[in-house]
């Protein structure tokens, strides 16, 4: 049996949820397979150097093939090499379908965040992605989601039919264990600087939480995504401007100094399909005030407290018991450690080589 996989979401400089995702699953298939002794062949595709430690796998069928190409690098580069190498089936883990793509085909598409939230994204990101998940649900023989929430959704935009979609939650081993030096008075929000993350309300949820802890900050960190330029503009204008941060993109390194040193993690949301920053901040030991909105209940359970993302004032009342009442801190933190514990890469890798293998007509 031949596998081919789109590996090249793993060598982008900026990670963010599924670039990561990528890594991981396929680390965590090539393992699942050598343990046990697949015999067919596995084709890796990128457009540049894989991580070096993927051909220390005991697989004699693996196959890791760089093509560069400048540009639509996936729907001309890759299409081309699939057309070549005949595979009996095709994973990709991102959301987009490259045009020439064998028979069997399985996807993953984390969420759907455009169709909600239509008016926070540019014309031209929302026909693309629009178009490419319609033509991604045409073609496709299985859809991998992360949680109930994007099955729905894809349900309601697209008319998915039910067996197309299989739900596999993402997996979890970035535990971070903390430090023991003083944490600081900070709230701190970790994913892309965008609308669609509802900073410009934690912001001026910010602005009223300060008039009682004057001594905080509020860090944003992450890359620019749309609508960046408002946000920023946004905390640039209001009294309590200097207590606000924006690191920009993070390392790995950074992400764990910043969870290990503050005291609340805000992940306000309008749209998620899963969450890793969320179990990031349980494993961190921080308690979390999250969005109220599906797919984020999943990932957090009873971990973190909820708020309406559209009420500022909630936002803020939240804060302020976070940062006010040790019990609830701690209370929370206790059942963040058991939440982490349910999400496992070994699991998710096993159920989707299941789908790989068993796809075929």
């Amino acid at each position: 049996m031949k596998i081919a996989i789109d590996a090249s979401r793993t060598v982008q400089s900026q990670k963010t949820g599924v670039e990561n995702y990528s890594i991981k699953i396929i680390q965590y298939l090539l393992a699942h397979a050598e343990k046990i002794k697949f015999t067919g062949q596995i084709f890796l595709y990128a457009s540049n150097s894989l991580p070096a430690q993927w051909r220390n796998f005991n697989l004699h069928g693996l196959k890791i093939k760089i093509i560069p190409f400048p540009r639509l690098w996936t729907h001309i580069r890759l299409s081309a090499e699939l057309l070549r190498d005949q595979p009996d089936v095709f994973f990709e883990p991102g959301h987009v379908l490259p045009f020439i793509h064998p028979k069997n085909c399985v996807i993953t598409i984390h969420d759907v965040a455009f169709c909600n939230l239509k008016r926070l994204y540019p014309k031209s990101a929302y026909f693309y992605l629009n178009w490419s998940t319609r033509f991604a649900t045409k073609y496709a023989n299985k859809i991998i989601v992360p949680s109930q929430a994007t099955k729905k959704d894809l349900q309601k935009f697209y008319r998915t039919f039910e067996n197309q979609i299989e739900i596999i939650p993402h997996g979890f081993d970035n535990l971070i264990s903390a430090d023991k030096h003083p944490r600081k008075n900070r709230i701190l929000f970790i994913g892309r600087i965008e609308k669609k993350k509802n900073l410009e309300r934690l912001i001026e949820a910010f602005v009223i939480f300060s008039t009682q802890h004057p001594q905080w900050q509020l860090v944003l960190a992450g890359g620019d995504g749309f609508g960046a330029k408002e946000i920023k503009a946004t905390a640039q204008k209001i009294a309590v401007a200097k207590k606000i941060f924006f690191p920009g993109y993070i390392t790995e390194a950074e992400k764990i100094a910043l969870l290990r040193s503050a005291k609340i993690f805000a992940f306000p949301s309008l749209a998620e399909g899963f969450g890793f920053p969320i179990l990031e901040a349980f494993s961190a030991d921080l308690p979390v005030c999250t969005a109220d909105i599906p797919a984020l209940r999943e990932v957090a359970g009873d971990a973190a407290k909820f708020v309406n993302p559209y009420h500022v004032k909630e936002i803020a009342d939240t804060l302020n018991c976070l940062a006010n009442d040790e019990n609830l801190r701690q209370d929370l933190i206790h059942h963040g450690h058991k939440q982490v514990e349910k999400f496992k890469w070994e699991i998710a890798a096993k159920k989707t080589w299941e789908i790989l293998t068993t796809i075929q007509n």
